[in-house]
């Protein structure tokens, strides 16, 4: 197709790195990947094209007994899906072509959840229940079309598309935070975890096919999403030319530390500090084979050793009620370490989630982006 269509080229247009090629193919050797397409839809004047992948069947059916969750060892069955969005006049070869994933509930989170659902009655505590199911319907299907949805909709990805970029947005796959690449964890879940490989895979197909400027494949994410973007990049770090990380979930290990988020301090409403930290200590174990391996896994220990090059654009807030200061310490401390051309800080201070949400925000971070991203 030509540069002007919004629909997928039918040939690669741009050449994919060797060493993207080598990184995502080690991920992925044992799964094939082969999309297909569902619909599309209009969002403003930009069409976004909807894609399931039947080799990732790993999102739950919605409707499932959450009480009876979730003793399964196998795949929970429904294909995994991911969007992409296409500006109005379709895609052109100068054009950015931008990876964002939405943010998901982790293990952790899910598994405290639904302990609390277990031992909740409808007829007790009807406020703290439904405030509960929330969390784990968020490895549903429908909760990641839900959410594909508010990211496309959202003023940054307006924002971006109004600048001629594509937006490439993965649904979650196995609530894994971008982790898996085909482990089975002895943890919550035990089925075999590939939200690592998915997200790599979408992201590998969608540079292939779709036309842009191979030297302005940016990533712009939030909290989980930017969870899942640390992930993808500390295995590939030539994947992205840029990242916008907005308020990510970095150190894994400090959501049990004080102030508690407050999804966590909802969904813990029947447990004790104990009960909750023991769920962490499995969490850290099964995912990530230890606390220490989990607290290694925070971006700020690539910035300080110097494995990632990579221009980033740090926004948080001292405030943040989601993702609270110490889970972005570490990475804000090396950040400060790392101080360069290519490196910025955004510091906000309002109690919310996400900071990228209106123009004097989001501005900022766009005009760094074209300055750095190629």
């Amino acid at each position: 197709m030509s540069a002007g269509s919004t629909g997928l080229p039918t040939i690669c247009a741009v050449i994919v790195r060797l060493s993207l090629c080598t990184a995502l193919c080690a991920l992925a050797c044992c799964r094939d990947f082969t999309p297909r397409a569902l619909d599309g839809h209009l969002v403003g004047r930009a069409r976004a094209e909807r894609y399931e992948a039947p080799d990732y069947a790993c999102v739950r059916k919605a409707g499932s007994d959450l009480r009876a969750m979730p003793k399964t060892a196998a795949m929970p069955g429904e294909p995994a899906v991911f969007t992409i969005v296409f500006p109005a006049g379709g895609t052109k070869v100068d054009a950015p072509l931008v990876f964002m994933p939405h943010g998901d509930s982790f293990e952790f989170i899910e598994e405290i959840a639904t302990r609390t659902i277990q031992r909740l009655r409808l007829e007790d505590d009807p406020q703290a229940l439904f405030a509960t199911l929330g969390t784990p319907e968020q490895s549903t299907r429908a909760s990641a079309e839900e959410r594909i949805a508010t990211t496309e909709s959202s003023a940054i990805a307006k924002a971006l598309v109004a600048t001629g970029a594509a937006l490439v947005i993965p649904g979650n796959c196995w609530g894994d935070g971008g982790h898996g690449v085909g482990e089975r964890a002895a943890s919550f879940y035990t089925a075999q975890r590939f939200g690592g490989t998915f997200d790599a895979k979408v992201w590998q197909y969608a540079r292939e096919q779709v036309i842009h400027a191979a030297d302005r494949e940016w990533a712009v994410v939030c909290s989980g999403g930017g969870r899942r973007a640390i992930e993808l990049v500390q295995r590939d770090p030539s994947a992205f030319d840029a990242i916008v990380l907005d308020s990510p979930a970095d150190d894994v290990t400090a959501f049990l530390e004080a102030p508690r988020p407050e999804s966590l301090a909802i969904a813990g409403v029947a447990m004790d500090d104990a009960a909750i930290g023991a769920v962490f200590e499995r969490f850290w174990t099964g995912i990530y084979g230890g606390k220490a391996k989990a607290y290694a896994s925070s971006l700020a220990d690539d910035l300080d050793g110097g494995r990632l090059r990579t221009p980033i654009y740090l926004a948080y807030s001292t405030n943040d009620p989601i993702v609270t200061a110490p889970v972005t310490r570490r990475l804000v401390e090396a950040m400060a370490r790392a101080a360069s051309a290519t490196r910025r800080t955004a510091v906000f201070d309002e109690k919310r989630h996400c900071q990228l949400q209106d123009d004097a925000a989001i501005q900022p971070a766009l005009e760094w982006l074209t300055s750095v991203g190629r």
